[in-house]
């Protein structure tokens, strides 16, 4: 039990610096050739150096993960066949091919290529997150959601490492804060589709009683934290900073949005690595019929079995030929069992007598008969 639960916190890490690496690689290609163009001019190294210790992050991450897979697995031999031979690693590679991409265009030009890539990338995060096994509108929901992580999140860690005093950074302060209204508007809206997707419920009482929904409560909390300090900054911050031509007060305000960025999304790993609740589904419907009992003594043993009425499916009958110490018998005799209904045609279907049939009677049968190879037909009920 405590391997297991460590097993899931080294994922949950993993899951989060990689997060953390991407929102690095995709903000700094977005902010040099859309937010701050200017200081991605005056200033590549800094851009060139979050793009590769971003891709490097990306890289360790994913492989590592791959790593600790193989080894849940069994052993880190199946490394190279988790890779190859898995949905889960293809995704990974095919992620790896594009931070290269991503890397290789630097930071400026090629913007609708770069675009590309970028939301190559993100689909490929979301393939491998819970909205990936349930496709549709939650796979959708996952990648707009990301989008506008990225837009906004990426782009604020970009601004926070090539920040200075210069009239470049103030005109990528402004359009910063332009773009991020959109993207946070974007974030949310998608965020409680995603959350109601996956839990069915937002009330904080039911989310509270699962694992995935308590991440989720940590997860909204951090976030209306930032919320509120991005609110504080755009709507009374920026304004005093540009009517007085300086943005060395909203400096430290920037370094703590981005340190509450990065807490969502290390507890974003622990979301994503956690399993959702199973959706409730209704209790079976008793039904007043008894069923069909199954009994008959064969000189090979005891034949029994039933056939239980169920209205949410059709139902499905059970035969085991058993000796007078209640073991199953090895050399049995070749059995029929055939279900009659008025109106229908008689279902026959050879039955192994010490498994279960798996052939679903509809409609419920009347009657039900046992052929046997060497005996005579045996009626139920009789």
């Amino acid at each position: 039990m405590h391997d297991h639960a460590s097993h899931l916190q080294l994922e949950a890490i993993l899951r989060g610096l990689l997060y953390l690496g991407s929102f690095g690689l995709l903000g700094a290609g977005l902010f040099g050739r859309w937010i701050g163009s200017e200081r991605s001019r005056e200033a590549p190294w800094r851009l060139w150096g979050i793009l590769w210790a971003s891709a490097l992050l990306v890289a360790g991450s994913s492989l590592y993960f791959a790593y600790h897979s193989a080894q849940m697995i069994g052993s880190a031999e199946f490394f190279w066949p988790y890779l190859l031979q898995t949905q889960q690693g293809n995704y990974l590679l095919l992620r790896l091919a594009l931070a290269v991409g991503l890397l290789a265009l630097g930071p400026q030009g090629r913007p609708l290529l770069h675009a590309a890539l970028a939301l190559g990338f993100l689909l490929s995060l979301s393939m491998t997150a819970h909205a990936g096994a349930r496709g549709g509108l939650a796979l959708i929901g996952d990648l707009a959601h990301l989008v506008a992580s990225v837009s906004w999140g990426g782009n604020l860690l970009a601004l926070l490492l090539t920040w200075d005093s210069r009239p470049s950074t103030q005109q990528a302060v402004q359009r910063f804060s332009n773009l991020s209204l959109l993207a946070a508007g974007l974030f949310v809206g998608t965020g409680l589709l995603l959350g109601l997707t996956h839990t069915g419920d937002l009330r904080p009482t039911t989310l509270s009683q699962h694992d995935y929904g308590r991440a989720l409560l940590n997860k909204s909390i951090l976030v209306a934290l930032i919320l509120g300090l991005a609110g504080i900054n755009r709507w009374w911050l920026l304004p005093r900073a540009l009517r007085g031509n300086s943005l060395h007060r909203l400096e430290p305000m920037v370094l703590l949005e981005a340190l509450l960025l990065i807490t969502v999304l290390l507890t974003t790993g622990t979301l994503a690595t956690t399993a959702p609740p199973e959706p409730k589904r209704p209790a079976p419907v008793q039904s007043s019929d008894p069923g069909l009992a199954v009994r008959a003594t064969l000189p090979e043993g005891l034949l029994r079995g039933r056939l239980e009425p169920d209205n949410l499916r059709p139902p499905q009958p059970t035969l085991e030929l058993r000796d007078a110490l209640e073991y199953p018998v090895s050399n049995v005799p070749k059995l029929t069992l055939v279900a009659i209904q008025e109106g229908t045609s008689p279902i026959r279907m050879p039955m192994p007598p010490d498994k279960a049939t798996t052939t679903p009677l509809c409609p419920y049968p009347r009657y039900l008969l046992v052929n046997c190879e060497r005996h005579q037909q045996v009626k139920f009920p009789q």
